[in-house]
Formats: structure tokens, sequence, C-alpha cells
């Protein structure tokens, strides 16, 4: 495949293409890149030898994708692990800019070149204006401005006095109001309207393994062979876009679902994790099968409530 050919296919937003332009440059660094996409966000594992350096490796593939401007990445993860390892050293996300508020170079030459602005037919000729005309179009617009100056000044007006008969009928109500009784209770606070915004959450969700050779029991069951790292009690993490953890929990035991027909091959885990703080962006891993990323939004749209299958 010719470069042009991969630097379109980037562009298009397929992870591969975008994986081998980013290798040609990190590859005779000794890293090498492996991107997946999932729900609008580009996922970037950087791997080397030893931790591959946080900063300059996320600017690097910042630049490179701001110029690139994929189509239908909206946010990017950038992971740093080393070679054969499967714990992430590091980890940061950023937001790109869609490709339909960004600028062409093209447009704004045309924009700001005066011969681009001056270019008008040969046979247009300005129609001259009399200064009778000028006189009349003066007098027009002082006396639309005169009269949006006396409407604002009305406005004005009318917001002052209300806010000060509001004053004064509060002040009325305040001395005629009958003094309360020794029995009468402190006045009710009034509730209000608009529901606080909860400063945790908690995030609820199934892990589902499909397999032919699944261990234990209808109530009790568990992953073997290339999966026997998959049992209860494999932990859940939850992490910010910047890579920080900010809660933890475990997978339930697992279970054959009863209301399915090939229930033999299903063992699902369900979980719960609780207080986990407000942020803009969450990476939801259930052991080291795979991680799902959401931003605020699209969480709380969800009813903060996850699911992760394993085939």
């Amino acid at each position: 495949m010719s470069q042009s050919q991969t630097v379109q296919l980037a562009k298009d937003g397929k992870p591969q293409a975008i994986a081998d332009l980013i290798n040609r440059s990190l590859e005779p660094r000794g890293m090498s890149v492996k991107a997946t996409f999932n729900n609008g966000c580009l996922v970037l594992q950087v791997e080397a030898q030893a931790p591959p350096e946080q900063q300059n490796t996320v600017s690097f593939i910042r630049n490179g994708l701001g110029k690139l401007r994929p189509q239908s990445v909206s946010r990017v993860i950038v992971r740093g692990r080393v070679v054969g390892q499967s714990t992430v050293v590091w980890q940061e996300s950023f937001s790109l800019p869609s490709s339909d508020s960004i600028v062409s170079a093209s447009q704004v030459a045309v924009e700001v070149n005066p011969a681009a602005i001056q270019r008008v037919p040969q046979h247009y000729k300005p129609v001259p204006i009399s200064k009778t005309e000028v006189d009349a179009l003066g007098t027009v617009t002082v006396k639309l401005t005169t009269r949006n100056l006396e409407r604002l000044g009305l406005v004005l007006g009318t917001a002052v006095l209300t806010s000060a008969c509001w004053l004064g009928f509060g002040a009325l109500t305040h001395a005629t109001r009958t003094p309360p009784s020794d029995s009468a209770s402190s006045p009710v606070p009034v509730a209000s309207t608009a529901p606080d915004e909860p400063s945790a959450h908690t995030i609820k969700g199934t892990f589902r393994l499909v397999d032919s050779d699944l261990g234990g029991t209808t109530s009790n069951c568990y992953g073997s062979g290339g999966y026997s790292d998959v049992e209860g009690g494999m932990p859940v993490t939850v992490r910010d876009g910047q890579g920080k953890i900010i809660a933890t929990a475990k997978v339930s035991d697992g279970v054959h679902p009863a209301d399915e027909k090939y229930a033999n091959v299903v063992c699902e885990f369900a979980f719960q994790v609780d207080n986990v703080p407000k942020t803009d962006f969450y990476a939801i891993e259930v052991g080291h099968r795979g991680t799902l990323n959401y931003s605020f939004a699209e969480i709380q749209q969800k009813g903060w409530t996850v699911s992760l299958s394993l085939k």
C-alpha cells in the first residue's frame, strides 16, 4: 500500500492506518504503537523495552493527529507500557477538534486576500447617492438610534421600578406579619427545585465470558485454558483521563444466566463500583481483559450501567 493510500485511510479514521503512520516515526526509536477504536475514542498502546517517555510521546502523537484530523475521532487515549507486560505504566488523554470546526488554510487565504475580495464583474458600476438621500438616510439612522435608546431607557426604568416595588412589598409584609406564638415551630426552609449534582456516582456492570470450555458450577463458573484468569474476585479499576485510579471494586462469582438458551457456554460476572467521583472521562477495566472508555455525558446517558463481553 502506498503512503498516500495509508494517509487517506488514516484520515478516514482507520486505526490500523493511523498506527502505521505513527510507527514509521516511532519504530526507529525502539517503540511501537497499536491502535483500537472504541465509542468514538482512539486508544493508542505505545510499547518499548523500557517505559516510554510520556511527555514527548504524547506531544508527538497530539501534534501529528492534530494535523491529520481523522474522521469520527473526538478523543484520544495514549497508554505507555513495557513490551510483554499487561500493566499500564502511564495513561493520558486529550480531545481532538472536529474537522467541521477547523477552517482550512485556503479559506483563510481567500478571506484575507484583498484581490479576492475586490473581484467584481467588469460591467459593475457603483450607483451614486445624492446628498438629499444621504441626509435622509442619516435622519432615519438618527431616529432609529434615538428610538432604541428610548426603548433601552424604558426597559431599565421598568426594571428599577419593579425591583423597588418588590422591595417595598417585602418590607411592608415583614412589618405587618403577625408575630409567631410560643408554640409555633421555626420557619420551614423552602426546598430547592434544582437537585444538587451528586459528588459521587455508582457504576454497575456485567462482564460476560462466552466459551465452550468453562469450569465450575452453574452458580460459580469460571474460565479455563486461555481464560483461566477470568474468575470471581477479578479486580475492576476505574481511571480518569490522566490515567489516575479513582475507584476500584471486584466482580462477583460467575453464574450461568438462566434465561439464555445456551447458558452453559456463558459465564456472567456482575460488579458494582461505589463512590466514583465526577470527572470528564472514565476508563473502566475488568481484570486485564479490556477497557471500556466513556465521557461523562456518555456514561450518564447509559444510566451508569456498562457491559463487556469476551468471546
